[in-house]
């Protein structure tokens, strides 16, 4: 095992030292979601995944968090969709609007945010805030949320 201490070693004096910088630089150059969430290197950014044992609701929680997914807005991006729009509402089919804005889905909002006031969130929220979480409750109310409206991102 003196390798694996040589290895370790030199991976914590040299490799993340190097690693915390690219990412910097990578945070200071891009607007993506990810590095907007995560201005610093993420160190356990599992630790939400293993909130959950259905594959479905990691995913549907990873899908969130990147802001990639089946939704109107994503879709128009990649060139899947013909318009970006909601189709309730004509307002952008960002995830902010599906679930904190969308009329198609005012009961489930309602509660959903009822339920985010007595976690201790206070309004306005918006996704991204309730992303970096490291609360499980957090979760598993967006999963709650899906489940009501079927709207699986």
């Amino acid at each position: 095992t003196p390798i694996y201490k040589d290895v370790v070693s030199i991976y914590k004096r040299e490799i993340i030292p190097e690693w915390k910088s690219i990412w910097t630089n990578i945070c200071n150059h891009n607007t993506s979601n990810y590095f907007l969430l995560y201005k610093d290197l993420p160190i356990n950014t599992s630790l939400v995944l293993n909130f959950f044992t259905s594959r479905k609701h990691s995913t549907t929680i990873t899908r969130i968090r990147m802001n990639h997914g089946n939704f109107p807005s994503h879709l128009y991006k990649i060139g899947l969709n013909e318009s970006p729009l909601c189709e309730d509402d004509n307002e952008i089919a960002d995830l902010n609007h599906l679930f904190l804005a969308c009329s198609r889905y005012s009961n489930a909002r309602d509660n959903f945010i009822a339920e985010l006031i007595r976690l201790g969130y206070q309004l306005p929220i918006n996704i991204n805030t309730l992303m970096v979480s490291e609360r499980k409750d957090v979760y598993v109310s967006v999963i709650e949320f899906c489940k009501n409206t079927g709207l699986w991102i």
